[in-house]
């Protein structure tokens, strides 16, 4: 049960990060 919620949390951290990735190399970071 524990690793099947922390592989959901991984994939949705790691799908976050590539879109924060891609949106930032387009334009300068707003921090």
């Amino acid at each position: 049960m524990k690793k099947a919620v922390f592989a959901g949390l991984d994939s949705v951290l790691q799908a976050g990060f590539q879109t924060i990735w891609r949106w930032e190399s387009r334009q300068p970071a707003p921090f």
